[in-house]
């Protein structure tokens, strides 16, 4: 009976400690992919005004994204390369969603299986 105690503490430790962390993953999940619409509507934009050839001496009707980019990296080539950056870390969160959410899966299917039997 003191092991199946422990068992179940250890199991339902495991399931909150992985639905926190799917939890937060998600959220940056679903925050990475902003940051990727934004900076592909940037590039854009800065494609557009490199075309143009007014990017160093941008409108000021450009949303404040491109601005901001312009600033940072100066031109399109430079925000392609930051945003295999990004995409990289976003498919790094995505695959650590992936686990987080198998290890909770996992740890409640357990802990189930340890209710019934048990």
């Amino acid at each position: 009976m003191i092991q199946y105690c422990k068992i179940r503490k250890k199991l339902n430790t495991a399931i909150i400690i992985f639905g926190i962390l799917s939890f937060f993953t998600l959220i940056l999940c679903v925050g990475s992919g902003g940051i990727l619409n934004d900076l592909d509507s940037a590039l854009e934009e800065i494609e557009d005004l490199e075309k143009k050839d007014l990017l160093n001496t941008p409108p000021p009707n450009i949303s404040s994204i491109a601005k901001r980019e312009i600033a940072l990296v100066h031109n399109s080539a430079g925000l392609k390369q930051y945003i295999k950056g990004v995409e990289k870390s976003s498919t790094s969160l995505t695959n650590c969603l992936i686990i987080f959410i198998s290890l909770f899966s996992f740890s409640l299917t357990l802990r189930i299986v340890v209710w019934l039997f048990l």
